[in-house]
């Protein structure tokens, strides 16, 4: 069982609080203007699996990978909240929404 705590009292200094892993660092940096995420050379978006991090005992901390989201896919394009598709056999929602900095969205199954 993971017994690590943290204790957040205020919103101030949150960039090492849980958070989803968007795997791309590897990538070229920057987007032209008008691409909506990063993709193959058939034009489908990358898929990734969603891994997911927090610190130790700070929100200043190092975040360190814990683990990754079940039934769930990172990927990286902007869809709007609640887009529902069907690929890999499953149904699948949106739970992000048009995330324009990042360019991804978190997926999860539906039944």
């Amino acid at each position: 069982m993971n017994t690590n705590l943290l204790d957040v009292a205020g919103a101030a200094n949150l960039v090492s609080t849980p958070q989803i892993i968007i795997g791309t660092a590897q990538l070229p940096r920057g987007v032209p203007g008008g691409q909506t995420g990063k993709h193959w050379h058939d034009g489908s978006a990358l898929m990734l699996e969603p891994l997911i991090a927090w610190p130790t005992s700070s929100t200043g901390g190092e975040p360190l990978i814990r683990g990754q989201l079940w039934d769930a896919v990172l990927i990286q394009d902007t869809f709007a909240g609640d887009t529902t598709t069907t690929f890999d056999s499953h149904n699948w929602i949106a739970l992000t929404d048009t995330d324009s900095s990042d360019r991804a969205t978190l997926f999860i199954v539906t039944p």
